[in-house]
Formats: structure tokens, C-alpha cells, sequence
């Protein structure tokens, strides 16, 4: 299929959280697989909170986002 791509899939998130980029770290993305349907995991760290995004890889949208404080 045609994908958006992991950088498009990367700026999706981050402009998403809202943090900018130059508070972002660690970004990590990978292409996972349910049922049929391909999409885009992508994790990145800002400042006091980790951030994950589900993001289907042939529409761009977000289908699940979860947060987490870092601890410390």
C-alpha cells in the first residue's frame, strides 16, 4: 500500500502532544500490523512525559494516544 511514511508519521504525533519538536527525545517508530491494517507506533519523550501514538500508516490518523508521567 501506499504509506504517509515514518517522518510524516513522527510530525503527526509530535505536533499532536503539542511540545514542539525541540522538546522532544528519544523518538522511536515502528510499523505494526492489526488484523489487516498497517500503522505506525511512535513513542517519544518531552520533558516530565512519555508519549505513545498508534498512527494508521496509509491515512495519517491518530487512532490511540496514551501518556505517561515520568517518574523522577
Amino acid at each position: 500500500g501506499d504509506f504517509i511514511g515514518a517522518d510524516a508519521a513522527q510530525k503527526i504525533a509530535i505536533d499532536d502532544s503539542g511540545i514542539g519538536l525541540d522538546k522532544t527525545g528519544n523518538v522511536e517508530t515502528e510499523m505494526i500490523q492489526i488484523d489487516d491494517t498497517y500503522y505506525y507506533k511512535v513513542q517519544f519523550s518531552g520533558t516530565v512525559t512519555d508519549y505513545r501514538y498508534i498512527v494508521n500508516a496509509e491515512t495519517g490518523e491518530i487512532i490511540a494516544h496514551a501518556f505517561y508521567h515520568i517518574d523522577g
